[in-house]
């Protein structure tokens, strides 16, 4: 399954609810539900959240929550406890399966150019190489001062989920301001917004 370029779509976490419908009814074509976090965490409601959004007839996808910073080891180790978990909730072969990487929550983003950029590369081929597709989300400013990603879209090309917000922090938006794009190259998804129609979730 596929979701047409701009179509609007969500991403979930144990802190919205199971039922995805009033997302889908306003317009979501996708959603991405947050699987486990670094190698103890898995949230207990992304099964529910991964059957609501297949119910719905959005497409599906994966996040693992990155704690690994910039060791290499560590991020295989995450990859595998994120294959796992993705197979537990029955999250489809096939399905985007993210790196969520960003600062805090234990992860380190100034570990290194160059070895945070390995890292992430070794946390993806462990999910490719268990049949999903790679993606990595950071914010622009972060990836841009952190990580060298060039050397990550050189190997997987467009794969990078992209947060920017024109407006502050939970302020609501319902579409987003192109103008205002967090240009950079390889990005497949924007995260334009932490409120999307005042439903208190990420609008991408």
């Amino acid at each position: 399954m596929q979701a047409a370029k701009r179509s609007y779509g969500v991403d979930v976490s144990s802190f919205q609810g199971t039922d995805l419908a009033k997302y889908a009814n306003l317009g979501a074509k996708y959603a991405f539900v947050k699987v486990s976090e670094g190698l103890d965490y898995r949230n207990p409601k992304a099964e529910a959240q991964i059957n609501s959004a297949k119910d719905n007839g959005m497409m599906v996808s994966g996040y693992h929550y990155a704690r690994f910073s910039a060791n290499s080891g560590v991020a295989v180790q995450e990859g595998n406890y994120a294959i796992n978990s993705a197979a537990e909730v029955g999250l489809p072969k096939g399905s985007y399966l993210a790196c969520d990487w960003e600062n805090g929550s234990g992860n380190a983003t100034n570990q290194g150019y160059e070895a945070s950029a390995n890292a992430v590369l070794a946390f993806l081929d462990v999910i490719v190489a268990a049949g999903y597709k790679p993606l990595l989300y950071s914010g622009k400013s972060l990836l841009t001062n952190n990580v060298n990603v060039k050397k990550i879209t050189a190997k997987y090309g467009t794969c990078l989920w992209v947060a920017g917000y024109p407006l502050a922090s939970g302020v609501p938006a319902s579409e987003p301001d192109f103008g205002y794009f967090p240009s950079m190259d390889g990005v497949a998804i924007w995260q334009f917004t932490d409120n999307w129609k005042n439903l208190k979730v990420d609008g991408n």
